[in-house]
């Protein structure tokens, strides 16, 4: 794929840079994220938002992940994600997470644009895309 730095680390998630604009957050598996979780998560990434990492890319490739629907409101109506995130690129082969992807970017709402896709180089090429 691409050079990855890593940035972060959770027990449910490692964080990446792939370049000077796009994040890579890589889901574990079985990781679970509930609010608190996506609390930590948002205040992590904002020095990185900051240095001008604006387009995510949320590799949910997994079998097994959870996020509660109130870690999943709480990331799209965060102020840095309103503030920092332009769009976000979200990976998964499971029918499961997609679904779950669907609720997020229809009713929990992201800020900037989001889509689902089945490899990360569809989802970056998108990103790059104006």
């Amino acid at each position: 794929m691409h050079d990855l730095i890593k940035q972060l680390e959770f027990p449910f998630m490692t964080i990446y840079s792939i370049s000077d604009d796009i994040l890579l957050l890589e889901y574990k598996e079985s990781g679970k994220i509930e609010i608190n979780d996506a609390a930590e998560i948002m205040n992590a990434i904002e020095p990185l938002n900051k240095k001008g990492h604006n387009l995510i890319v949320s590799d949910a490739r997994v079998d097994d992940f959870y996020i509660s629907k109130e870690a999943l409101d709480y990331i799209a109506k965060h102020p840095n994600g309103r503030k920092f995130n332009i769009k976000n690129a979200i990976v998964t082969n499971s029918l499961g997470l997609k679904l779950l992807a669907i609720v997020y970017i229809n009713f929990s709402k992201p800020n900037g644009p989001s889509k689902i896709f089945q490899n990360c180089e569809e989802a970056i090429n998108w990103l790059r895309e104006n």
